[in-house]
């Protein structure tokens, strides 16, 4: 689920064409409600009643909702390997969709997260956990229970590369 430089320098070589094309994919295939293999997926601020079995909808996380980089990224420098999507359900990179399954409060800003992804292209599921620590309404560092780290932060979409200045994000960061 990297999303940073350092997990993946691969995409570095990538054909300048190609670049956005996995993220513009992602954004277009969630704008319509066609990613994550399917089934019932907990929103971080849905207001819709969960299904038997749940009590009640998850904690939102403190953050503007939008397009985040890496925080060693310029946002004008910013690609598939440094990009993510933070809208109402989870948070998409260039590889998975991925929709926030559990949010619980911990103290000092932090929140364990669960999320269930879904591979782009073979929509293998995979679920993967961690601690989140809000910095500031708009920058966070999540550390998963293997240990990965990220941290990102949020770019306004026109200060972003041409192909992802278009995108109409109404739809996924804003509560129906």
């Amino acid at each position: 689920m990297g999303v940073t430089s350092e997990t993946r320098g691969v995409d570095r070589g990538m054909d300048r064409g190609l670049q956005g094309s996995s993220i513009l994919l992602c954004v277009a295939c969630m704008l319509v409600g066609g990613c994550g293999g399917g089934g019932w997926r907990t929103n971080a601020g849905d207001t819709a009643a969960p299904p038997a079995g749940q009590s009640s909808p998850l904690p939102e996380l403190p953050l503007r909702r939008g397009f985040y980089v890496a925080t060693d990224t310029a946002c004008g420098q910013a690609s598939n390997a440094t990009l993510a999507l933070l809208h109402v359900r989870g948070l998409d990179g260039a590889r998975a969709d991925c929709s926030f399954e559990t949010v619980e409060a911990l103290s000092g800003g932090r929140y364990r997260v669960v999320e269930q992804c879904a591979e782009i292209g073979t929509d293998e599921v995979f679920r993967t956990a961690g601690v989140w620590e809000i910095l500031t309404p708009e920058s966070f560092r999540r550390t998963a229970d293997s240990g990965w780290q990220s941290a990102m932060r949020y770019c306004a979409q026109a200060s972003l590369p041409e192909g992802w200045r278009e995108i109409d994000l109404e739809a996924a960061i804003h509560r129906e």
